[in-house]
C-alpha cells in the first residue's frame, strides 16, 4: 500500500519513522527535502506521474513544491511553500 498517493517510492527512500513525522506534523516554510539524491552526473530524466517539476502537492496541510533540479542541481526535491 502506498503511504503518499503520488509517489509510492517514497518508502524506498525515507525510514518508515520519519516519513511519518513528515507526514503527521506541520513544516516550516523554506524546508527542503531530498527525495531521491541522483548520485549521476546527469539530470533526472522525465518525472513521476502527477508531480510535475514547479507542481506543489498538500500533505496533511503542508504545501510542498517538487524540483527535479534541487539539492545539487540534478535532484528530486520537496521544499515548504506557503
Amino acid at each position: 500500500m502506498s503511504l503518499i498517493p503520488f509517489a509510492p517510492f517514497l518508502r524506498d527512500y525515507l525510514p518508515l519513522p520519519s516519513l511519518i513525522r513528515f507526514l503527521d506534523c506541520r513544516l516550516n516554510v523554506g524546508s527542503t527535502f531530498t527525495v531521491i539524491s541522483n548520485t549521476a552526473a546527469i539530470p533526472i530524466a522525465g518525472n513521476f506521474a502527477n508531480l510535475p517539476d514547479g507542481s506543489i502537492i498538500t500533505i496533511h496541510g503542508n504545501n510542498l513544491q517538487a524540483s527535479y533540479e534541487g539539492g545539487d542541481g540534478n535532484d528530486l526535491t520537496l521544499t515548504v511553500v506557503p
